[in-house]
């Protein structure tokens, strides 16, 4: 069947074309490329119009969120994507990210054939060999791991996975006989999830339906910019502001930097970093304190509430939480008010909030906001996106190591960055069992782990590293051998959202384009390598190539006979489901329960001693004496934690805040640059316990006088022409501290100083800046 979306043409379009001639047509070829179907048929040469184009639908992979896209295509070349109009998630929008992707797959930096290190680790000296032969030493080295029993000591680290890509790589390693499968990600929102987990039984990330909420709060949750799924949340915000004639929902935003979310914001709270959870508490005593949350709702899908209460009323107080945030008491007790009197009433949080040392308990006080006012699984409020009903596969032959003190994904798949963090800074993974090879799929933890010295002298220490690469970046140039992978618009991917709509769907990704270089598909490599290690890892990969383990697992979705694609037999319907995109199921309805095991929303979770604790206090290196000022690190809009800095469009996209563009900055606020006689374009080192960087400074009324701001995604010692050399990392000079119960990096709580180096430099901007649109800045 042709796996075709025709747009309509304009002027010199197909009724023209025809008109010309009854001969006139076109064969769509049944074999071949799939990417060169066009061919036109009986059409004189001076007739024919060059560059019509055709439009496949394929997966975003440029983030976790999942979007749909539509690729366009002139005589096989990819031209444009755009968001596919037909996927319930994006409808037809996409992010910026998102478009940059023709920059992965043409940028010039890609890596076009199997590399072999040729000289010391770190020196760049790689010569191309071919992929038997590369094969042949991957192969030959995990077979010699299992021969000496020492197949635990395998180690796979990986970005974070969906779908069956996910599936793939646990299945290999469990089959294998590792437990060493690692996800690293600097943004993880580790603590979100474990809020959730404990609180409401689900460790993922919540859903929103933003479009039905009348009154939003947000915690640090920059989810109009890079939280999560942006374009999602984005179609749900405009829709309750501009969609519901009559009903305009009113947005507060908390945290410490004025954020583009901020400025979309009708209120805007600055609150010290570290307390987001404080003042969700303290809303909370003003709804309990004047009886205004839900009754019933408390009473029949909770526990804990008695407890939690009374030492919210005993501890946070508006008047006593203004002192600790900064927030006006006022205001504190008007939005507890407002919160609570005009639902649907929906809280979130994340982010800067969720990545200090406090993280978890400043999530789960601003999940209890929701659970006071009535708003889990019900309009306007949040939910857990149910999952696609696929088929199981057959059972996987597991040979995993799992004795006491083995790390490594559970049967979740919940990420073990936390074990990897301190793997790393404190040498605890090699102590505990050696890593004699490891496997590194798109992640970059050379860049975005802090103390980088460190994570190099880690990778150093594994006699064999393979790397699934893309692009050379800090992580890739510390391998033994490189296999490079394809970019997304070359190969087959799917992909689960996390964040959804309220009906199951996945995302399916096809080729768009055939291969440009010597590269093969990172699943299809590990089916080759099971395949030739035998044993479990092959029983357990029985499927030629990713494609056929794909459509056995589709088999259930074909079996619903219902959703976005119904047919009579399975190959109609895989076909269709290419077309569209992907499947999901619109017309789904579910009755929300908590997956705790009293069935009911936990308040109260967090015990010591037989006390429950509600908020504890954030931490932060560097004494305030000598480092005065909090380090506050945000994701690029353009760029993201650093992968998006190899692509020039991103570069050169403006910051939608301060206009600056192809480099670094450190956000001050003005009366901070006053005192300290710093002006606009001085290079100034920003120092913590771990190292200082040098970067330009911006004036920014934005900026807390006791916070300066640096956005992450410069800083690269590697990574293509377009990244390498330009701006500071941030990461650098990070703390390696972590939220003690989920494990995750507390990013957000470093403490600097900041002093001039006595030289200059001109920022690059665009257009106006702030301070044309704001005459005052956060003030304490």
């Amino acid at each position: 069947m042709m796996n075709l979306v025709q747009l309509n043409m304009k002027r010199r379009d197909f009724l023209k074309i025809t008109s010309a001639g009854a001969a006139t047509g076109f064969v769509f070829s049944a074999c071949g490329h799939k990417e060169e179907k066009l061919i036109p048929l009986l059409v004189a040469d001076q007739e024919i119009i060059p560059g019509v184009d055709y439009w496949k639908t394929s997966a975003c992979q440029q983030c976790s969120a999942g979007c749909g896209i539509t690729v366009r295509l002139i005589e096989g070349k990819a031209k444009k994507i755009e968001g596919n109009p037909l996927h319930p998630l994006n409808q037809g929008r996409l992010c910026a990210r998102g478009q940059a992707g023709l920059q992965v797959l043409y940028n010039p930096d890609r890596i076009r054939s199997p590399l072999k290190l040729n000289g010391q680790r770190g020196s760049g000296q790689y010569q191309q060999i071919s992929w038997d032969e590369a094969l042949k030493m991957v192969t030959e080295k995990l077979k010699e791991l299992r021969v000496r029993n020492e197949a635990h000591t395998l180690l796979f680290l990986t970005a974070p996975l969906s779908g069956h890509t996910r599936i793939l790589v646990e299945r290999f390693m469990q089959a294998y006989g590792s437990p060493n499968l690692f996800i690293h990600e600097l943004f993880s929102d580790e603590a979100v999830r474990k809020a959730n987990l404990l609180s409401m039984g689900y460790d993922r990330f919540a859903s929103y339906d933003l479009e039905n909420a009348n009154y939003l709060i947000s915690f640090g949750a920059a989810f109009l910019e890079t939280s999560r799924s942006v374009v999602r949340n984005s179609l749900g915000f405009a829709h309750s502001r501009q969609g519901r004639p009559g009903v305009r929902s009113k947005f507060v935003q908390v945290e410490p930097r004025f954020s583009l979310t901020a400025a979309s914001a009708d209120e805007f709270i600055a609150v010290r970093p570290g307390t987001e959870g404080a003042l969700a508490l303290a809303l909370a005593h003003v709804i309990i304190k004047e009886n205004l949350y839900d009754k019933d709702f408390v009473s029949n899908s909770t526990a804990g509430f008695d407890e939690w209460k009374a030492a919210v009323l005993n501890d946070y107080s508006p008047e006593k939480v203004s002192t600790i945030t900064g927030a006006p008491q006022r205001t504190i007790e008007r939005i507890a008010r407002e919160f609570a009197r005009f639902g649907p009433s929906l809280a979130i949080g994340g982010d800067a909030a969720a990545a200090h040392t406090n993280g978890l308990s400043n999530m789960l006080a601003i999940n209890a906001l929701n659970a006071l006012v009535g708003s889990i699984g019900r309009k306007g409020g949040l939910f857990f996106a149910p999952s696609p009903p696929l088929s199981p596969l057959p059972k996987a032959s597991g040979e995993s190591d799992r004795r006491a003190g083995s790390t490594g994904t559970g049967a979740s798949g919940s990420s073990t960055f936390p074990s990897l963090l301190q793997s790393i800074t404190l040498s605890g993974l090699s102590k505990r069992r050696p890593i004699n090879a490891a496997i590194i799929y798109n992640t970059n933890p050379a860049f975005s782990l802090p103390e980088p010295a460190q994570v190099r002298e880690f990778l150093s220490q594994i006699p064999f590293i393979v790397s699934l690469a893309s692009f050379m970046d800090e992580t890739a140039s510390m391998a033994d051998l490189i296999l490079p992978a394809h970019t997304y618009l070359e190969g087959w991917q799917d992909s689960i959202p996390e964040i959804g709509t309220g009906a199951p769907m996945i995302t399916l990704g096809q080729p768009v384009v055939k291969p440009l270089y010597n590269t093969r598909a990172a699943q299809d490599v590990l089916f080759g390598l099971a395949k030739e290690i035998g044993g479990p890892p092959a029983e357990s990969l029985p499927w030629a190539t990713f494609l056929d383990m794909l459509k056995t697992s589709y088999q259930g979705l074909y079996r619903q006979k219902r959703g976005s694609v119904v047919a009579d037999d399975f190959n109609r319907f895989w076909d269709e489901v290419v077309k569209r995109g992907g499947w999901w199921d619109s017309e789904f309805r579910q009755q929300f329960q908590f997956g705790t095991p009293s069935k009911r929303y936990e308040f109260s979770p967090l015990q010591e001693n037989g006390r429950v604790v509600v908020m504890t206090a954030p931490k932060f290196e560097g004494e305030e004496a000598q480092f005065p000022f909090h380090l506050h690190i945000y994701q690029s809009i353009a760029l993201g934690d650093g992968r998006g800095a190899n692509l020039p469009w991103l570069q050169e996209l403006p910051d939608p805040m301060t206009t600056v563009m192809w480099n670094s900055w450190v956000e001050i606020n003005p009366g901070t640059a006053q005192k300290l006689s710093i002006r606009e374009g001085d290079l100034v080192w920003v120092e913590s316990t771990r190292g200082r960087i040098k970067l330009p400074a911006l004036i920014y009324p934005g900026a807390a006088p006791d916070v300066v701001n640096i956005p992450v995604g410069q800083g690269h010692k590697e990574y293509g022409s377009y990244a390498k050399g330009r701006g500071a990392n941030p990461i650098e000079i990070i703390a390696p501290l972590a939220e003690p119960v989920s494990g995750a990096l507390a990013w957000a709580a470093t403490r600097v100083k900041i002093y001039k180096s006595g030289e200059a430099a001109r920022l690059a901007k665009f257009g106006t800046d702030i301070r044309e649109h704001s005459q005052q800045s956060i003030r304490r």
